[in-house]
């Protein structure tokens, strides 16, 4: 939907209907890609307390690709302008 391209993206739930099924692993959800407008099938695994991978794909697995997040830390959530000394 052309109208829907333009939304703001902070706020915005781009990872929905995951299931979880063993050791940090979720699947059978959806991705949106709010820069191409698509939703793709989607996986996630927690690869340590701190950092998770999304897979994003089309059809199967093999055919997509892998995004790493890894956890803010308190510190680092600070603005700059905020934490920096004058």
């Amino acid at each position: 939907n052309p109208a829907l391209r333009n939304r703001p993206w902070l706020g915005m739930n781009i990872v929905e209907q995951l299931t979880y099924q063993d050791g940090g692993e979720w699947s059978g959800g959806k991705i949106y890609d709010p820069n191409s407008g698509h939703t793709f099938n989607a996986s996630v695994r927690l690869t340590a307390p701190d950092q998770l991978i999304v897979r994003g794909y089309w059809k199967l697995p093999v055919l997509g690709r892998s995004l790493r997040f890894r956890r803010v830390t308190d510190k680092e959530r600070q603005p700059a302008a905020l934490s920096a000394k004058k």
